[in-house]
């Protein structure tokens, strides 16, 4: 039974076997100077000892659910059934957030006209290669027409936003897709001609480390798969939702985007894989699209390429003496 049946915000966190990090994200949450919130911890099929560990929580705030081991977007959608707040959050089990997360989105909410389309956004940060901090594109007006066109064109997960509880219910993640699901739902949100809300501060840190999920599917067993399941979800939003898109974007944006996921995936075959597939995935981004405005995309690729088949080179000559 939650202290107050009726709180501001509701957090969602979908875990599943990552009980060390999912520790340090709660602290993070537990530490908000704004207090009126409840947080709903979906476990998807956990073996670790994240459910144990969630049971011995005492904080009235905390619920805790079971879900079946269906991945992200079902989890989210057990917890889109469940709460019990005005606005929503998403956090995913392995990042962070700063103690202000939930005041800012607060402030804002009490600042600007409070409709049921209105989405607020924070900006997050992360940690790139050699240690250096990036920070996200953040959305306004001169640059995006729309909110749209931002979230199909920048990295705009659901972690970053706060939605108004009767507009993040009337939509659910797509089962189908576990990746670009966030998109999928994101786009779908707007799509109800919602306004978008850019907050300056980034409250919110997306942690890479070694065992993200997003890195797993870049091997040379799972890749194809893997890839055909995230052009899947952009072709079935494309598919679904061709008239309202178009009154938002020029439709040829889905090409721009799968040529470039494409280049994104061919690259990353050759880092957490041995590059088995990237010339195949390159060569469908070719088809796909050809654009001077993705050179840095080809360039990574590039130096990616000639780097790995060094590499495979120097390998077998080593075996051969």
């Amino acid at each position: 039974m939650l202290s107050n049946p009726s709180p501001f915000f509701s957090i969602i966190i979908p875990t599943k076997n990552r009980v060390g990090l999912l520790q340090t994200c709660i602290a993070s949450l537990m530490n908000q100077t704004f207090t009126d919130f409840e947080l709903l911890v979906i476990d998807d099929g956990s073996s670790d000892d994240t459910w144990n560990w969630l049971s011995s929580l005492s904080d009235e705030r905390i619920v805790i659910f079971r879900n079946e081991g269906s991945e992200r977007s079902s989890a989210r959608n057990t917890g889109l059934k469940n709460v019990a707040g005005k606005y929503i959050c998403f956090i995913d089990d392995d990042d962070m957030i700063s103690e202000c997360y939930l005041h800012d989105f607060y402030n804002a909410i009490s600042v600007h006209p409070k409709t049921d389309l209105t989405i607020y956004r924070t900006g997050f940060s992360y940690i790139q290669d050699q240690g250096k901090k990036k920070l996200s594109a953040m959305y306004n007006t001169n640059q995006y027409a729309n909110p749209v066109v931002f979230c199909l064109k920048e990295f705009c997960g659901c972690w970053s936003l706060c939605i108004p509880a009767l507009l993040a219910k009337s939509e659910t993640f797509n089962i189908r897709w576990p990746h670009w699901q966030d998109t999928h739902y994101i786009v779908r949100l707007f799509l109800k001609e919602g306004k978008l809300i850019q907050l300056s501060n980034y409250n919110y840190e997306y942690r890479i480390h070694d065992a993200m999920g997003s890195k797993n599917i870049f091997g040379d067993e799972v890749i194809l798969d893997r890839l055909a399941l995230n052009i899947g979800a952009m072709d079935d939003l494309l598919t679904k939702e061709r008239f309202r898109l178009s009154k938002f974007v020029d439709l040829s944006i889905f090409d721009d985007i799968k040529a470039i996921k494409y280049l994104e995936y061919a690259t990353s075959n050759m880092v957490y894989g041995q590059g088995k597939h990237s010339w195949r995935i390159f060569k469908k981004s070719i088809k796909t699209k050809v654009s001077f405005s993705f050179y840095k995309y080809y360039i990574i690729w590039f130096y990616n390429f000639v780097k790995t088949k060094t590499m495979i080179n120097l390998k077998n000559n080593s075996k051969g003496h």
